[in-house]
């Protein structure tokens, strides 16, 4: 019987070591890397030898040509102003070739420009280089440097004189490494991961390459992980804005492997038969654009608690020829109602957070509930340190005559529950006879000892329960199941996170005690999760 259990024991801790290993060498192996399928901005030269020597290069990492004309590029300054360098570029760029921009008469390097810029303006420090597949809506690619403000996620930093900030070969790729004689030098610049700080590398003597330059591509197919976009759905992200209290967060997850989506969206304040449909549409901030994806009803709203309405879509077709303004930040997620039929709340997808168009929603004060909310926190202060002569005084046509001869008899009759409640609560409100039945119902009880303590406790638990709380039940949890899938686990030591064709995988090394005669021993296993 031990003899039998010692073997078994044995062959488990054979068979454990033997994954350990597989394990062990596939943590070891090569970091995957994003490359772009689309054209980038590869190499920005800022100055050199003489005034205005500057250059714009750019870089085709897909395997097909492209046609080049009517694309245009501009700079922006860190204000926000945009310049036209070049007002609509020509020509077609080969697969893993390069086209070179430059001022006319004013460039000295050796490598002759493919194209001139059309315009007397020039790059500056702190200026975002931007790329259009047209005359300037669609953004194809971007490069922030310095102190500018219009980025992919972080600016990279301005490149020196006579230097350059250039694109890398790959997630490994340095400085060293890009330059001439180093491993990634003919590796081509399709790096792209939407971060300029971490997608470009400084060079102190700067490297141009035109259309007569030897094509180059990376050596390893790229392997692309999952990204995760990011929505706030306001009101007032509409065009134009839209007055409502009710917002929604989104969270789209997409997969390069076979080019699906999922998605998690949710809505507050309504419930499954408010909304009349959701799209993603094309467009930037502040613009109106056609429907790409219907996120129609065979994934219908499910009403959770809080007054919130959910939506969860797995495996959606995204159509590829949008993937760029998808990965660019040039599509917003849209949820229409019977009310509001082009869109009650919208918001831009974006891999950064908060998301660029996030903002406090416009109505704001409204939040607190008209009648009591804020008449009555401000002028419950001041009236009732002296109830009886400030309102004997003001009033004096109608609320003096009336309080002043009946009040101490008859209180809780109608000449004291209206002049002594309205001028002291809702002095606001102008209309003696509907408020009423708002204050009735709160001071009947305590006409003159409670209307300090009864306004002040009754505003602030109504607001503080709807903008405070339903905005936490919808913005935290959900950004949460999407972004905190590596939690380490106490009980077992992290391996790392495994990239397979259509999946991310986790796995932790957890010791088991297996007990041999008098002693005890613990041997690793290995646990894998899918994330």
């Amino acid at each position: 019987m031990r003899t039998t259990l010692f073997k078994s024991q044995i062959i488990r801790f054979i068979l454990a070591t033997f994954f350990l290993l597989i394990v062990y060498s596939l943590y070891k192996a090569a970091p995957t890397y994003s490359v772009a399928n689309h054209i980038v901005i590869s190499e920005v030269q800022l100055g050199g030898g003489i005034v205005n020597d500057e250059f714009v290069e750019l870089y085709n990492p897909t395997n097909s040509y492209v046609n080049l004309t009517g694309w245009r590029l501009t700079r922006k300054t860190s204000t926000g102003t945009q310049y036209t360098l070049v007002n609509s570029l020509f020509g077609l760029i080969e697969p893993h070739g390069y086209k070179l921009i430059a001022p006319n008469g004013e460039y000295d390097g050796s490598v002759t420009p493919d194209i001139g810029y059309s315009t007397v303006e020039h790059l500056a420090a702190d200026n975002t280089v931007i790329l259009y597949k047209d005359a300037g809506v669609t953004i194809a690619d971007r490069v922030g440097m310095g102190s500018t403000q219009d980025v992919e996620t972080t600016s990279t930093d301005n490149p020196v004189t006579n230097g350059s900030i250039e694109r890398k070969a790959k997630v490994s790729s340095t400085s060293e490494s890009m330059n001439s004689g180093g491993d990634d030098e003919n590796g081509g610049n399709g790096y792209d991961t939407f971060n300029n700080s971490s997608d470009f590398v400084a060079r102190a003597i700067s490297d141009p390459q035109n259309s007569d330059s030897t094509p180059e591509s990376p050596e390893t197919v790229p392997v692309t992980s999952p990204i995760t976009f990011y929505a706030v759905l306001e009101g007032n992200n509409e065009v134009p804005g839209v007055d409502t209290l009710n917002d929604g967060f989104a969270a789209l997850t997409y997969n390069f492997s076979d080019n699906t989506f999922d998605l998690n969206l949710s809505a507050k304040n309504y419930e499954p038969a408010d909304i009349a449909g959701a799209h993603i549409h094309l467009g930037g901030i502040g613009a109106e654009g056609a429907v790409i994806v219907d996120l129609g009803q065979q994934d219908p709203w499910i009403q959770q608690p809080g007054n919130i309405v959910r939506k969860i879509m797995t495996d959606v077709q995204f159509p590829l020829q949008y993937l760029d303004e998808l990965l660019t930040g040039d599509t917003y997620i849209n949820v229409h109602t019977p009310t509001n039929s082009d869109g009650e709340i919208r918001g831009q997808l974006s891999t950064t957070w908060p998301p660029p168009d996030y903002g406090t929603p416009t109505p704001t004060e409204p939040v607190t509930p008209v009648p009591t909310a804020e008449p009555t926190a401000i002028p419950t202060l001041e009236p009732t340190a002296v109830p009886t002569a400030e309102p004997t005084v003001e009033p004096t046509a109608i609320p003096t005559e009336v309080p002043t001869a009946v009040p101490t008899a008859e209180p809780t009759v109608i000449p004291t529950e209206v002049p002594t409640i309205v001028p002291t609560q809702e002095p606001t409100a102008v209309p003696t006879e509907e408020p009423t039945a708002v204050p009735t119902a709160i001071p009947t009880s305590e006409p003159t000892t409670e209307p300090t303590a009864v306004p002040t406790q009754e505003p602030t638990s109504e607001p503080t329960a709807v903008p405070t709380a339903e905005p936490t039940d919808v913005t935290t949890p959900v950004p949460t199941s999407v972004l905190t899938p590596l939690p380490t686990q106490t009980t077992s030591r992290f391996l790392g996170i495994f990239f397979f064709p259509g999946r991310i995988t986790r796995c932790n090394l957890v010791y088991s005690p297996m007990e041999f005669g008098f002693m005890n021993l613990f041997f690793p296993k290995i646990s894998c999760s899918r994330i």
